[in-house]
């Protein structure tokens, strides 16, 4: 009996121990969650079982849910760290989501209800992978000066009376932009489709549906009764082998001077790559291109600027391309050989070249740091060698078989 009554008092603290863990509000532990991934670590309150609502919690690990998110109280993306979601996310009346690091919708949108509030600090992220939605329907979304929102499809900017929306920082939209909401601050807003600015919204002070003002350019009015210098047909990049090929076509070019070619990785700093020389006054097809040998590599953006014979310059079209790293490679010519070997190296900055013969017993080396080098290999026995190239952590061989 005596011992029946020590494993019920020895259970009861067990219970007390693991409740006293798991904190306020959170009745399951992440272990025993299945649908978290296991590189999930959160503090304080984590999403619970029923529900998946988070009450107080900070997020400081990258993350992959899928699940749908209701954030009760604050949940903090801690600095450098990824929340990714293939289910939609609610900051619910009263909540708040603080965004430090990142947030990744990949396929549902995000709602704001009233008395919510989204902050996006700097160096912080909202991304929507697909055509995703923000619905606030009345809160109060921030994105602070280094902060950004980018937008892979269109956005649906749907709000109601109440909402408060101040971008000063930066807003990329690669599809079309339907904004139904007063958004204010002196950030900037970049849109690659069609800007349909609904009645009774304005963006940043500007409320006629279209204007470049809305998207941060000043003057706020363009005079539509102006003809334009340069009607053009279509702006494309294109990607061939290790260069972009930029084309562009004009319709009519009046009063034009040039072109200017611009090459961007982040859409705020331009470097200027090219200026093509315009026809001045034509009307019908115009064609030009240009290559760029030294693109640069990962995601990149082109921009068209024109400029008239004045010197006003005007934008003409943006366009994104993502050009992959070549992969290193080295040659050895001739082979067979007798007297000198070259080795020529393609897209690696220096090299250590070690020469093996048949056995593996090393033979020769040395650090190279040249695109073109040779060795004298007229005192080698006749035979089979190899030649390792090592660079970080590349390693390639050849045959090299000396006669």
């Amino acid at each position: 009996m005596k011992l029946y009554k020590l494993y019920i008092m020895f259970v009861l603290v067990l219970a007390m121990v693991t409740q006293s863990q798991m904190g306020y509000g959170q009745t399951e532990s992440r272990y025993d969650n299945p649908d978290w991934t296991i590189d999930t670590f959160w503090t304080m309150n984590a999403p619970v079982a029923s529900g998946k609502t988070v009450q107080d919690a900070i997020l400081n690990h990258n993350s992959d849910i899928l699940f749908t998110l209701s954030i009760e109280d604050s949940l903090v993306i801690s600095s450098g760290k990824t929340l990714s979601t293939t289910e939609a996310i609610t900051v619910l009346p009263g909540g708040q989501l603080h965004i430090w690091g990142k947030v990744m919708l990949m396929d549902k949108s995000i709602k704001l209800l009233p008395g919510g509030i989204i902050h996006i600090y700097d160096g912080g992220q909202l991304a929507g992978m697909a055509d995703v939605e923000l619905k606030a329907l009345s809160g109060v979304f921030i994105i602070d000066e280094g902060g950004s929102m980018f937008w892979t499809g269109d956005w649906k900017n749907n709000g109601g009376s109440g909402t408060t929306m101040t971008i000063n920082g930066t807003v990329e939209i690669e599809g079309d932009l339907d904004n139904k909401i007063d958004i204010e601050g002196d950030g900037s807003i970049m849109v690659y489709g069609t800007l349909n600015n609904f009645p009774n919204a304005s963006i940043f002070g500007c409320e006629l549906p279209g204007d470049a003002c809305c998207m941060g350019v000043v003057p706020c009015a363009l005079p539509a009764e102006d003809p334009l210098s340069v009607e053009l047909l279509s702006f494309d990049v294109k990607l061939v082998t290790d260069r972009v090929l930029i084309a562009w076509t004009t319709t009519s070019e009046l009063y034009n001077d040039c072109f200017i070619i611009e090459r961007s990785i982040d859409t705020k700093n331009w470097k200027e790559i090219a200026e093509v020389i315009g026809i001045n006054n034509a009307s019908g097809l115009a064609e030009y291109e240009i290559w760029d040998t030294s693109p640069a590599y990962g995601l990149s953006y082109y921009r068209l600027m024109q400029k008239d014979m004045e010197g006003n310059i005007s934008s003409l079209g943006i366009e994104a391309i993502t050009c992959s790293m070549p992969k290193p490679y080295f040659n050895i010519f001739p082979n067979p050989a007798r007297e000198m070997v070259v080795i020529t190296l393609g897209n690696f900055e220096s090299a250590k070249i070690s020469i093996l013969d048949y056995t593996g017993r090393l033979v020769d080396g040395t650090e190279i740091q040249y695109e073109r080098f040779e060795i004298d290999v007229s005192a080698y026995p006749a035979g089979l060698y190899f030649v390792e190239l090592r660079s970080g952590e590349t390693i390639q061989t050849r045959k090299l078989i000396v006669h």
